[in-house]
């Protein structure tokens, strides 16, 4: 379980989100990638010019990190993003054998100045101003909704959302 949130400016997109990461009921240990084409921040990766922030299965958010070192959408806007996903599914079911109805993620992908939340591949929405994925979403809102920073928000979560922990990571892109 995750919180990812995300706040939109003028002149900057902030992405944050916390560092825990469980597979099952196990906590992982931290640790950085050595992957040269990844650049990962918790739950928060940076590779072929998008940033990611993902919430869901540890081995999914792996396959779409591999995925994505090759790929990113031809254009940030909803279609692009959504034969991105297609792509992303054929790529699945041909390189790891996965039934991709079997992939459960909900992340943030950033480009070119522009942020979308995506919901299960299914479901993809712009981000004007601000929001959030993961078990902790809604506690992060509720945070940015009042002015927090997405760090603010992300730290609000670890507090109160049991699935949440660690500390929060913070990205600023610039626009």
């Amino acid at each position: 379980m995750t919180v990812i949130a995300v706040r939109v400016k003028k002149k900057t997109i902030e992405i944050a989100g916390d560092s825990q990461t469980t597979w099952g009921d196990h906590k992982m240990p931290k640790k950085n990638s050595s992957d040269k084409q990844v650049q990962s921040f918790g739950k928060i990766f940076q590779t072929n010019g998008l940033t990611l922030g993902c919430a869901g299965s540890v081995a999914h958010i792996g396959l779409l990190q591999i995925f994505s070192k090759t790929h990113a959408p031809k254009e940030m806007e909803r279609d692009s993003i959504l034969d991105w996903f297609i792509e992303f599914k054929e790529w699945v079911l041909d390189k790891a054998k996965i039934n991709f109805s079997d992939i459960l993620m909900h992340g943030i992908i950033i480009r070119d100045g522009k942020a979308f939340a995506f919901y299960d591949f299914m479901e993809v929405s712009r981000i004007y101003e601000f929001d959030a994925v993961g078990s902790g979403m809604f506690l992060a809102i509720g945070a940015l909704e009042l002015g927090a920073t997405t760090e603010q928000a992300v730290n609000v979560a670890i507090k109160y959302d049991l699935y949440c922990g660690g500390s929060a990571n913070k990205i600023t892109i610039k626009i």
